[in-house]
């Protein structure tokens, strides 16, 4: 069965702004100007109202036992698995568990059977919508063997035309991964050090976003296959991933100065500086806090996120941070759902009586923050190492002398 996209003006933009670059790792992200900026407004504009209407997704209280828990994580992971294995685009598994999603919550699935029929069609559906469809590396066929023989090619075909009936042929959601794509032309267009007509370091500048998009890309994959997640719109995932992967590279960047230090002190002395830096490696692509707050600020002015404020942003981040470090989930944050998530609570404390730059550090530090958060103290100053907090602290107290995820907090 041929698949094709929706006719309308209003999703073939989106459909556009994903499939056109999305999800392979070394594209080269074009630099900005201010008609960019216009373009990547309205795309994201689309893509948000599109999540939030024609492709809102089921929360995880809607969806039946045994489909949701342990069980929906891996049938995800698996769909992630055959994806990369095979060299296609993420967007595709994505996608899929969408389908899937949708398919339990109104009553297509049934039974364990049906979930595993469901999972094989919802994939093969999704690489037609999402991949190339002339190379057909998953083939039909081979989508039956990995079922072991429970399932034929007519289930699948039957199941395929049941569940693009029941999605009302909308095929096209906005994905966490497209949401990535737009938010990295966001990111400084010429990065330190750099110069317009050097070449290096322009390939330099694209390295550091392959990495970001890299392990933001990890983290978006662990995280769509956690139900409580759902509860969460993908343009917030989107983000909170991209925070994550700048703290990851700057803490790689942060042991690499240390490394460095320990096993050179003698560069502290500037007249062995010039001989040993030569012999050092290079350090780790990273951003360095100026480049970070200008991102920062790009997603407030063009995204209209703004991880200093939207409590969404602020929580989810911290989801995302203990899911991708392995810590436990606090029960208030799965029990409460979307009600944790959309709380304005932090917005009306800040409306009904102003606070002090510290009253708020220690509101961001003690309400909105895990207990074992990573912070050290020297003297007056605390160090908070991790990026969403940093970007939660950055407009309340910061010294720009320090990396972007390592904010100094004056207490006093």
């Amino acid at each position: 069965m041929d698949i094709t996209s929706p006719s309308s003006q209003y999703e073939a933009m989106v459909s556009d702004s994903c499939s056109s670059s999305c999800c392979f790792p070394g594209n080269n992200v074009p630099r900005h100007s201010d008609a960019e900026f216009g373009n990547t407004r309205d795309v994201l504009q689309q893509m948000r109202h599109l999540e939030g209407t024609t492709y809102k997704r089921p929360l995880a209280r809607q969806l039946p036992e045994p489909f949701n828990g342990l069980w929906r994580q891996q049938i995800v992971e698996w769909m992630y698995t055959l994806v990369k294995y095979c060299k296609l685009r993420h967007e595709s598994a994505a996608a899929a568990s969408y389908y899937l999603d949708v398919a339990v919550c109104k009553g297509l699935i049934h039974s364990p059977d049906d979930y595993q029929l469901g999972a094989m069609t919802a994939l093969y559906l999704a690489l037609k919508v999402y991949d190339s469809p002339c190379l057909r590396v998953v083939k039909l066929g081979s989508l039956v063997k990995l079922g072991n023989g429970e399932f034929t090619e007519d289930d699948i075909l039957r199941m395929e035309q049941d569940l693009v009936t029941l999605l009302g042929w909308r095929l096209n959601p906005p994905t966490a991964n497209c949401f990535l794509q737009q938010y990295l032309t966001l990111l400084p267009h010429q990065f330190h050090g750099e110069q317009e007509d050097d070449e290096d370091n322009n390939n330099s500048s694209h390295h550091v976003r392959d990495c970001i998009q890299d392990i933001a890309l990890g983290a978006i994959e662990q995280v769509t296959a956690r139900d409580y997640f759902l509860s969460v719109p993908l343009s917030v995932v989107g983000y909170s991933a991209m925070l994550f992967a700048i703290e990851t590279l700057d803490l790689q960047y942060q042991q690499h100065q240390h490394q460095q230090m320990h096993h050179h002190p003698q560069q502290m002395h500037h007249h062995h500086l010039s001989s040993i830096s030569s012999s050092l490696p290079p350090p780790p692509p990273h951003l360095t806090f100026l480049e970070f707050q200008t991102f920062l600020l790009h997603m407030r002015q063009v995204a209209d996120l703004d991880s200093t404020s939207n409590p969404t942003v602020m929580r989810s981040s911290v989801l995302l941070d203990r899911t991708m470090k392995g810590l436990p989930i606090p029960a208030s944050y799965i029990n409460e759902g979307e009600y944790f998530f959309f709380s304005s609570s932090l917005e009306e404390q800040q409306q009904q009586q102003p606070t002090s730059n510290a009253q708020q550090q220690q509101q961001i530090l003690h309400k909105h923050r895990p207990q074992d958060m990573s912070t050290s103290t020297i003297g007056d100053v605390q160090f908070v190492d991790d990026a969403a907090t940093a970007a939660a602290l950055a407009t309340v107290g910061y010294d720009d002398t320090h990396s972007p995820n390592q904010v100094v907090i004056h207490h006093g």
